[in-house]
């Protein structure tokens, strides 16, 4: 997984993760930072999983439900993650997309429970 790995392959869609990220960046002015990556599926793939640096008041909920306003409802992450601070950042000062997926799925950083309707 490296910038030329930025998409994801959902059951044979690809979601560009900077499509989503600039999705986040626009419904939500409490998302500070954003890191979109592909998370393991069995039934299809790959899925769209977000790993977020926001104020403590962030609803993912209705995050969510405006996403659906602009984004394909195959593209909407469907797993998040909230860092206590910043995303971290590789030796260029890019965010480690490597680094924050790995954590993520490692259970190293809080999940946030979508509710499902």
């Amino acid at each position: 997984m490296g910038r030329k790995k930025d998409i994801v392959i959902r059951g044979g869609e690809n979601i560009a993760c900077t499509e989503v990220e600039a999705a986040l960046y626009q419904v939500s002015s409490g998302i500070r930072e954003a890191s979109v990556f592909s998370i393991p599926d069995e039934r299809l793939g790959e899925t769209v999983g977000a790993a977020l640096y926001a104020e403590p008041t962030i609803d993912v909920a209705m995050l969510n439900s405006e996403l659906k306003m602009i984004l394909a409802k195959f593209k909407l992450p469907e797993r998040y993650w909230i860092y206590p601070a910043r995303l971290p950042r590789g030796a260029t000062e890019k965010i480690d997309k490597r680094q924050i997926r790995n954590s993520c799925l490692a259970g190293e950083v809080p999940e946030i429970d979508i509710p499902k309707h």
